[in-house]
């Protein structure tokens, strides 16, 4: 029989952590409930952790703890609870627990929490996970989805980098959209690529900007790309619209592409120009044309279908280097109305190849300052049939 088999609860109450601290396992699991409710906080401090592990292995011991006794427990307690017991917490008992407690838990133990006791956490309980128990603790998608907001804000960088790729497409995108921009910028292109398009297009423009250019390359799909909104393009570093794929550049809706940064525009490769579709090439702005290099001009803007598209507020603003850079089959693309608006100075630096690829209809709507600036040579370029149209 144990020594405690018959104390009163008085007497328990009263008995000096030494005295706890010296009772054996056998005593420990013959604690009564109301027994064990008379504990006090430093008594319950006093117990050894193998007394922790072997005593209290009944879920009733710990069920009925106060939350000021699960607050008393150590690390080194908490760590030695077994997971049927710390299962049978409170959901209040659990978010007391020391941080440095939540802390030490195993991964068996973090699988084992249940999801209102995860989302009963406090922030800095969730803080205190370590990455370990991110990566082998919280493995079911259910836990990660009970997540609230302000725990998942409290995420560290190095949390968030944790999670699985399938858990981080579970998370709500409301919880998503306050994870730390240190965090999504440690995010692997595995999960960048599983993120929902609800979630992409939940994420913060400075979440979007803190995306790397790898994962801007690798982790984005076409999907996720269509999903970015204007405000989202408008936050990507030149350096983000440059690693964006020629397939997914042309995925992206007009008005999104027309929000991107000149800078970014400046730096798209003739290959992601050449992806551009008509629609996109007409919703570009006026500064955003001006920032396309000779080069793409040259080489990106392939199909005359492009050039088509052009407006005359753009083709208004396109530098003398620019008009020059254009192909012969795009200058006779271009729309007489939109010819007309082009820079002089563009027009004098015209190859006699490009001026005769003009035709009649062009030519007849060349303004007289376009037409003062055209040299013998390139007028002696002109076909017949344009040059009747000159003189009509």
């Amino acid at each position: 029989m144990s020594i405690v088999t018959g104390m009163s609860t008085a007497v328990i109450a009263n008995l000096t952590t030494s005295q706890v601290a010296s009772l054996s396992s056998d005593d420990v699991s013959s604690l009564s409930t109301v027994q064990i409710m008379a504990l006090r906080t430093d008594q319950i401090a006093a117990i050894t952790t193998a007394n922790i592990n072997a005593g209290f292995i009944t879920t009733i011991a710990v069920v009925v703890l106060s939350t000021a006794q699960v607050a008393a427990l150590g690390s080194a307690q908490v760590a030695a609870l077994s997971t049927t017991s710390l299962q049978a917490l409170e959901t209040a008992d659990l978010a007391v627990i020391k941080t440095s407690g939540i802390a030490a838990l195993t991964s068996d133990q973090t699988i084992a929490l249940l999801s209102n006791q995860i989302s009963a956490m406090t922030s800095t309980q969730i803080a205190a996970l370590t990455t370990n128990n991110i990566v082998n603790g919280l493995t079911t998608t259910i836990q990660i989805v009970s997540l609230t907001s302000n725990q998942a804000a409290a995420l560290s960088s190095a949390q968030i980098a944790a999670i699985g790729s399938t858990n981080l497409a579970a998370l709500d995108s409301v919880d998503l959209a306050v994870l730390k921009t240190s965090g999504i910028a440690a995010l692997s292109s595995d999960q960048v690529q599983l993120l929902t398009s609800t979630q992409i297009a939940a994420m913060t423009s400075s979440q979007i900007g803190a995306l790397s250019t790898n994962n801007i390359a690798l982790g984005l799909t076409t999907t996720q790309v269509f999903s970015l909104t204007s405000a989202q393009t408008g936050a990507l570093s030149s350096g983000q619209v440059v690693a964006i794929s020629s397939t997914n550049i042309a995925a992206l809706e007009s008005q999104d592409l027309a929000a991107m940064r000149t800078t970014g525009i400046a730096g798209l490769s003739s290959d992601q120009v050449s992806m551009l579709i008509s629609n996109q090439i007409a919703g570009l702005t006026t500064s955003q044309i001006a920032a396309l290099s000779t080069n793409n001009i040259a080489n990106g803007l392939t199909t005359t279908i492009q050039v088509a598209s052009l407006t005359s507020t753009q083709t208004a603003a396109l530098s003398s280097g620019q008009i020059v850079a254009l192909s012969t089959a795009n200058i006779a693309a271009l729309e007489s109305v939109d010819l007309a608006t082009l820079r002089s100075t563009g027009i004098a630096g015209l190859t006699s190849s490009q001026v005769g690829a003009l035709g009649s209809t062009q030519v007849a709507a060349l303004t007289s300052s376009q037409m003062g600036a055209i040299g013998s040579n390139q007028i002696a370029a002109v076909g017949t049939t344009s040059m009747q149209a000159l003189s009509t």
